[in-house]
């Protein structure tokens, strides 16, 4: 008799107990009077039986429903569990990948001191040895300057170029000034 009651309580609408006690009275008067005849019979012990014999049937499932309500209940309580340490662990991998994230931004930042402090010292070098590479050259124009013959040379023959390598004298009278040995020096102005 569960067949029927299929037919009588639809999964996707509320069950509605007056709408089924009407359609189960009209289904067993229907089955009692003779096809065709427009004359109703009442039958009370039949009506009795099969109303005796739904309320078992929706009993069973009841019951089942309540097993299988159980069922998918245990299984979100597991999905729940799983879920949960799932969360657990996704944390503990964030906490690790913070803590390797604190100790690499520590460690660039101890790799940018030291690069910072190395190109400190490469300019504190780099800086008297391009003085010195002008000096250098400023006397080689002095040297030419005073030898003997023609100047070749196009600081001294491109009148051009002549105010273009004035900076050359700035710049070694730049590099005397800083030099530490200037002291020593008694230099005159003309």
């Amino acid at each position: 008799m569960l067949c029927y009651i299929h037919n009588f309580v639809s999964p996707q609408d509320p069950f509605d107990g007056e709408e089924f006690v009407e359609r189960l009275a009209w289904r067993v008067n229907a089955s009692v009077s003779a096809p065709g005849s427009s004359d109703k019979v009442f039958n009370p012990d039949l009506l009795h039986e099969a109303f005796t014999q739904a309320i078992k049937d929706l009993q069973v499932l009841d019951e089942r429903t309540a097993k299988k309500c159980e069922r998918m209940e245990a299984a979100v309580k597991e999905e729940e569990v799983r879920c949960w340490h799932n969360i657990a662990q996704l944390l503990e991998h964030n906490k690790e990948a913070f803590q390797s994230f604190q100790e690499l931004d520590s460690h660039i930042n101890s790799v940018a001191t030291k690069v910072v402090h190395l190109g400190d010292q490469l300019e504190s070098v780099n800086t008297p040895r391009s003085r010195a590479v002008e000096a250098q050259r400023l006397m080689n124009h002095f040297r030419e300057f005073l030898l003997p013959g023609p100047l070749v040379s196009e600081v001294f023959t491109d009148k051009a170029k002549v105010t273009t390598y004035s900076h050359l004298l700035i710049m070694s009278w730049e590099t005397f000034c800083e030099s530490p040995y200037m002291h020593l020096v008694d230099v005159e102005l003309f």
